[in-house]
Parts: C-alpha cells; sequence; structure tokens
C-alpha cells in the first residue's frame, strides 16, 4: 500500500493515476473525504487527516510501505514534515518521496526556500529513507491563463520575456512512481525541469497554435503582479515569490544549466514539452 498525501492536487493526482496504472494499491490523506470520494478515480482508499497539525496520519499509515509526502511551506515553516516525519518514521514505511521545491537549491533567506530546507532536514533528522524531488516551474501553472483564453480576452502574464523551463507535473509524478516503487533513487535529491527554455510568451503563442486562433499576450507591471497575489495570499507568501523570481530572473546562467536531466535519467524518455502538455489539456482553455 502506498499512501499519497495532496492526491487531490495536480502532482498528488498524477502520482495516484500512474500507481494505480502499475498495479499499486494506494490510500489518500484528505482534509475532505467527500470531495476526494468524488474527484478521485474508484479503487482509491481515503483517510482523513491533516499533515500541518498531525491529525489522520497515524491512522493512515497501517499497511504502508510508501509515502508520497507533500511538502506545503506555505502552511507551515517546516512544510509540514516535522511531526509528519517522526510519525511516519515510527510506522518503519520503507520508502519515502517528498515533493519539495528547486527554490531549496537557491537562496535559503527566501522564506519558501527555507520552509522546503527545514522539511528536507525534517525528513533526514527522522532517518527516513527520502527521496527528494525539487521541481521549478510547473506547466500547470499556465491554467490560471484559461479564464481569459475562453473569454477571448488577452492573458496578462508578469516577466513575460523571462525564459524558464517548466515541467509537466506528469513527469514529476513518473520520478515520484519509480521512488515509490524501487530503490532507483533512494536517498537523492532530484532538481526537476522541463527539456525546453522558453518564455511565458513563447508558451502562449504555442497554446494559441494548439487551439487554432490567436492569443494576444499583455506584460504585467509587478507592482500589479504583487496587488493580485496579495488578494489571495499572504504578505510572507507574496514577497517570496517575488524574490524567486527576481533570483531566477537576474542568474543569467546559460541555459544547459537550467535544464536538469532526472526525468531522462530514471524514466528513459524525454521531458514532455509544453505542446504536448497543452494538447492534453486544451479542453481546460475551450
Amino acid at each position: 500500500m502506498i499512501l499519497v498525501t495532496g492526491g487531490t492536487g495536480n502532482t498528488g493526482r498524477e502520482v495516484v493515476d500512474q500507481l494505480l496504472a502499475a498495479g499499486e494499491e494506494v490510500r489518500v490523506l484528505t482534509r475532505d473525504t467527500g470531495r476526494a470520494a468524488v474527484t478521485l478515480p474508484p479503487g482509491v482508499e481515503t483517510a482523513a487527516g491533516d499533515l500541518v497539525s498531525g491529525d489522520g496520519l497515524a491512522a493512515a499509515l497501517p499497511g504502508v510501505d510508501a509515502v508520497f509526502l507533500f511538502l506545503d511551506a506555505t502552511r507551515s515553516p517546516d512544510g509540514s514534515a516535522g511531526p509528519a516525519a517522526e510519525t511516519i518514521a515510527r510506522h518503519g514505511v520503507r520508502r519515502v518521496v517528498a515533493l519539495s521545491s528547486a527554490s531549496a537549491g537557491g537562496d535559503p533567506s527566501n522564506i519558501i526556500a527555507a520552509g522546503h530546507l527545514t522539511a528536507e532536514a525534517a525528513l533526514a533528522r527522522a532517518g527516513l529513507p527520502a527521496t527528494v524531488l525539487r521541481p521549478g516551474e510547473f506547466m500547470s501553472n499556465a491554467l490560471g491563463w484559461a479564464g481569459a483564453v475562453r473569454a477571448g480576452e488577452p492573458v496578462r502574464v508578469p516577466f513575460l520575456d523571462h525564459p524558464s523551463a517548466p515541467v509537466d507535473p506528469a513527469d514529476i509524478a513518473a520520478l515520484a512512481v519509480v521512488a515509490l516503487t524501487s530503490d532507483e533513487a533512494k536517498d537523492r535529491v532530484l532538481p526537476i525541469s522541463g527539456g525546453e527554455y522558453t518564455t511565458p510568451r513563447r508558451r502562449i503563442e504555442t497554446l494559441g497554435g494548439i487551439l487554432g486562433r490567436e492569443i494576444v499576450a499583455e506584460e504585467v507591471p509587478e507592482a500589479e503582479f504583487v496587488a493580485g497575489m496579495s488578494q489571495t495570499m499572504p504578505a510572507f507568501v507574496v514577497e517570496a515569490v517575488l524574490d524567486l523570481q527576481r533570483q531566477e530572473r537576474d542568474k543569467g546562467a546559460s541555459t544547459a544549466d537550467r535544464l536538469w536531466p532526472a526525468v531522462r535519467e530514471l524514466t528513459g524518455r524525454e521531458p514532455r514539452t509544453f505542446a504536448q502538455w497543452a494538447a492534453a489539456h486544451r479542453a481546460a482553455f475551450g
């Protein structure tokens, strides 16, 4: 049995689906069992619990051999890993795959980076045999454009011409499945990127090509970007996100330094392109 936390999110749901396809038994820890029962596929067990409070985790662990642990540094200073790591260790789990962040490989003074580093350290202190996944930007962030695209309005994006290498959550999940079901990535820290180094403007053009219509892209001024995030995020998270954006913009590294080989090394195939991701999710854009 494999326990998946964050199993209704973009990456967690991909992990659930790929584990089921591989013939594994899956249990999902969730704060909302009602929603999970509706959204998760048949055959998945659900257990009520919350990683931040620790409620329900111990009850979800009997019979579990491996855990996919979602580290959320925006909800807890230690990414929910402190008490959770100790509880998981006490139950003799053989493998843990922790979804951390590429920010943990950057400036540790950033509060998001620090939270993920603290979470990773908590796993080590508990003596857990953990594989740490550190993805950068997610392709699924582009779902935030869907409302504007469906309405035929311009897609307004900050840092419009700043290149990055976003990764498909399905590729992150593929790495997680390898690490949850084998020892190939045991005790490794894996930075993860997609295989293409492109700008948001270029990705919007790609999406338009797949949908068969032009999508206008507009730059969002930094002040407006901050104001928009502040409506739904705490101030410390907004500032940390902005700081990470600035760090990435100012790195000045070559493209090769930004493209990490984990997907290719562990799955034997190239990372999915943004065009492939967009084609698979075209229904979301109308």
